[in-house]
C-alpha cells in the first residue's frame, strides 16, 4: 500500500532508537538524490520544561493534548517514517475529534528560557489559510509570500535580520530558479 506524506501532516518516527511524534515541515532532495523530511518535534506532556508542569496540563495531557516544539527542526531519512499520526492543531479545526491528539500551546526558547504561548501565535504558512482561483492553463503562476515577522520568536526574526531585509518565498518556483534570485 503507497502511502502519501504532504508538508504539514503529523507522523510517528524513529529518531535516537526512540518513537517520536512530529510534524512534516518540509522534504529535502540532498546533492546524493536522496529524499530528506524536516520535522518539528511534537512532545508530550513527560517531555515538557519542568516550569510547564502542572496538574491542569496534567489532565489536559491525559486527555490527549501534545505541544508543539517551536526549536530547530530534525531531519531524518524516508525510512525513519512509521505511519501518520492522528493530530489536529486546534486553530485549524472547529471539532476535533476524541481520537485525535489536539495541539493548544506551543513551546519554545527566547534569551535561552522557555516560554509558552498559544498555539494561534504559532508560525502559519499563508499557503495554509490562503486559497486562489485557478488560472488559465496557458500562464505560469508563481506564488509570493513576504513573511514579516513581529514577536519574540527568535528563529525567524533572526532569520530576518541576518539576511538584511525582506524574506522572499517563491512557493512553487523549482529549486533551481529560487537560487537564481539575489537579495
Amino acid at each position: 500500500m503507497i502511502v502519501i506524506y504532504k508538508s504539514g501532516e503529523f507522523i510517528y518516527y524513529h529518531y535516537n532508537n526512540e518513537r517520536q511524534l512530529g510534524r512534516l515541515r518540509a522534504i529535502l532532495k540532498n546533492a546524493n538524490n536522496e529524499y530528506r523530511l524536516r520535522i518539528q518535534e511534537v512532545v508530550s506532556y513527560d517531555n515538557l520544561p519542568e516550569i510547564f508542569k502542572g496538574r491542569v496540563r496534567q489532565e489536559r495531557s491525559i486527555a490527549g493534548e501534545v505541544w508543539l516544539k517551536d526549536e530547530a527542526y530534525q531531519t531524518i531519512a524516508i525510512s525513519q517514517v512509521l505511519e501518520k499520526a492522528n493530530v489536529m492543531i486546534v486553530y485549524q479545526h472547529q471539532y476535533v475529534p476524541e481520537t485525535a491528539l489536539r495541539i493548544t500551546e506551543i513551546i519554545y526558547r527566547y534569551q535561552s528560557r522557555w516560554h509558552i504561548r498559544n498555539v494561534i501565535f504559532s508560525y502559519q504558512h499563508p499557503s495554509d489559510y490562503i486559497t486562489l482561483r485557478l488560472p488559465p492553463s496557458s500562464l505560469p503562476v508563481y506564488k509570493l509570500f513576504i513573511d514579516l515577522y513581529y514577536d519574540d520568536f527568535g528563529t525567524y526574526r533572526n532569520v530576518y535580520h541576518s539576511l538584511g531585509g525582506i524574506y522572499l518565498q517563491f512557493g512553487n518556483m523549482p529549486s533551481h530558479e529560487r537560487k537564481l534570485l539575489k537579495n
